[in-house]
């Protein structure tokens, strides 16, 4: 199957919190795919992401890409808060996790369900989409710089692990 007809086959839906173990266990192997070259960074692990997976929050959202049945990746946001005051930053929407199987690494299924989320966003009548990535993760970089996304020079250390993460920005 080339590129395009394996795109072609990808489906998005909603996510539901019957998906759960589903998205957990994914995101587990491909953190896990991720860090092989950075032994000294521990992986976040299934906790962390159930913590992540917060369906019972009503600004809360779960995009699922499949291919043949099977979840091959899915992206999740929600309103930008403002960690200092814990209060909504207008007008902007925050990506909290992108996670794409690793067998399927490479094969547009990130740029999918990122386009999806600047969708979402849009709906939702937001001028600015935003997201924190881990510095070491030049895949997912060059795919948000793809999207048109900007670092703006903000860096600090992830509170889940030991590796640092930068911010990205998107006006829309």
């Amino acid at each position: 199957m080339n590129e395009k007809q394996h795109i072609e086959q990808i489906s998005i839906r909603e996510g539901s919190p019957d998906d759960v173990d589903e998205l957990v266990s994914l995101a587990n192997r491909a953190d896990v795919k991720r860090l092989v070259p950075f032994t000294d960074v521990v992986p976040r692990g299934e906790e962390y992401f159930r913590k992540v997976l917060k369906f019972q929050s009503n600004d809360f959202w779960v995009r699922v890409a499949t291919l043949d049945g099977e979840i091959v990746g899915f992206i999740s946001g929600e309103p930008t808060i403002n960690l200092k005051t814990k209060e909504r930053i207008e007008g902007v929407e925050h990506i909290k996790t992108l996670v794409v199987d690793p067998k399927h690494w490479g094969k547009k299924i990130g740029g999918r369900l990122v386009s999806e989320a600047i969708e979402i966003a849009k709906k939702k009548s937001k001028k600015q989409i935003e997201l924190w990535t881990h510095e070491t993760n030049s895949r997912a970089q060059r795919l948000y710089e793809g999207k048109g996304f900007k670092l703006t020079g903000e860096r600090k250390e992830a509170e889940n692990t030991n590796e640092w993460i930068v911010h990205y920005s998107l006006n829309i």
